[in-house]
Order: structure tokens, then sequence, then C-alpha cells
């Protein structure tokens, strides 16, 4: 019942995609309804992430853990998650620097 789902979770989502879940993940995702989803704009999306700490409404919420970011995870990513966060851990290693 996807229109009571609030949480997703999709955890290796790089390795969902390697095993080709891709498709299966996007009907999935795509089947929640869409009035459960936040705001583009920042500010009303935080008005909106106040309402879900107040216990007012829910929104869908999507979480995405990788190792790595592919390209093809960086795509979902963009296409589902709202400001997300990209956490890097350990020192990035510019191509200019080699």
């Amino acid at each position: 019942v996807l229109n009571q789902c609030f949480w997703v979770v999709l955890d290796e989502a790089d390795k969902m995609i390697d095993y080709n879940f891709e498709d299966s993940i996007k009907i999935i995702l795509s089947a929640i309804p869409s009035d459960l989803e936040k705001s583009e704009e920042e500010t009303i999306a935080l008005t909106q992430e106040k309402e879900m700490v107040d216990g007012l409404k829910m929104y869908k919420t999507f979480q995405m853990f990788s190792a790595t970011m592919q390209p093809y995870v960086e795509k979902i990513a963009r296409e589902y998650l709202r400001f997300p966060a990209y956490i890097h851990i350990g020192s990035s290693v510019n191509k200019e620097q080699l």
C-alpha cells in the first residue's frame, strides 16, 4: 500500500542498480503519490519539515546510502531527493592534482 508510504531507504543503491533493479526502483518510487512530496522550493520545504516534526503532516522522505556515487546513482538522487546532503569521508582527489 504505497499511498501510505512515507519513508523509503535505499541502502547500497549502487549495487541495486548494478543488479538491474533500477527499473523496479523507479516503479516503486513513482507509485508513491506525488501529493506526499516536499516542495522543490527551499523555504516551502523547510516549512513542510517543521510540519513533519510537529506531527501535523507527513511527507515522503527518501534516503539513499551508497559507498560510491556513480553517475547513474547521482541521476536517481537528483530525480527523487529534495535538497540532498552528500557526505564525503576522506580526502578528495582533484584530477588537476594528479
